[in-house]
């Protein structure tokens, strides 16, 4: 289908909370409703973001899928790119996965936007054909599981920043970034 790039993210949003086979289904707030509350801890806008930046950038791992010259998305082959890689998120972090901030910074916008940098470096792993690609993208993701710190402890690389100090701003979220992509691409 044709949708133009500024509609893109919220269509893609919009079909992973309404979807009931998304591990973002019944989680993302309504369209007016830009950030996470009790009922949906996920913010439509930091999920908006990460589309927008994996499709518009050339090193995004949805990038792929959008045709600039002419126009046209394969919406459906994003979606399942999409739909792999987080359902692998939901799969290895199942302690973090659909709580709200205070109980887990994964749901925050800094660990959406932080997961979401780096789905760009693990989907290219991943054989989206496949039948296996869930437990294609957990077997990656697994490799920076110990180190994550979604819902206690300290993120010991980065001066002892405790779980809960995360913020989403862009310092935090460029240091926890660059600590995982880091540690995946070492693994």
């Amino acid at each position: 289908p044709s949708i133009a790039a500024q509609e893109l993210p919220e269509a893609v949003c919009q079909w992973l909370s309404e979807n009931s086979e998304s591990p973002f289904h019944q989680l993302i707030g309504p369209q007016d409703c830009d950030k996470a509350t009790a009922r949906f801890p996920v913010s439509r806008a930091a999920l908006c973001e990460i589309i927008a930046d994996s499709v518009s950038s050339p090193y995004g791992a949805l990038f792929p899928y959008r045709n600039i010259a002419g126009g046209e998305t394969d919406v459906d082959g994003l979606c399942r790119a999409f739909h792999t890689y987080w359902a692998a998120v939901q799969s290895v972090f199942p302690e973090a996965w659909g709580k709200q901030a205070k109980k887990s910074r994964l749901m925050y916008p800094a660990g959406i936007r932080i997961m979401g940098r780096l789905m760009n470096r693990v989907l290219p792993a991943v054989d989206l054909a496949a039948d296996d690609r869930v437990e294609q993208a957990c077997r990656e993701l697994k490799k920076i599981q110990p180190l994550c710190r979604w819902t206690g402890g300290v993120w010991e690389s980065l001066n002892g920043l405790a779980w809960d100090e995360l913020k989403n701003t862009t310092r935090h979220v460029d240091l926890v970034s660059n600590f995982l992509i880091r540690a995946y691409l070492t693994k």
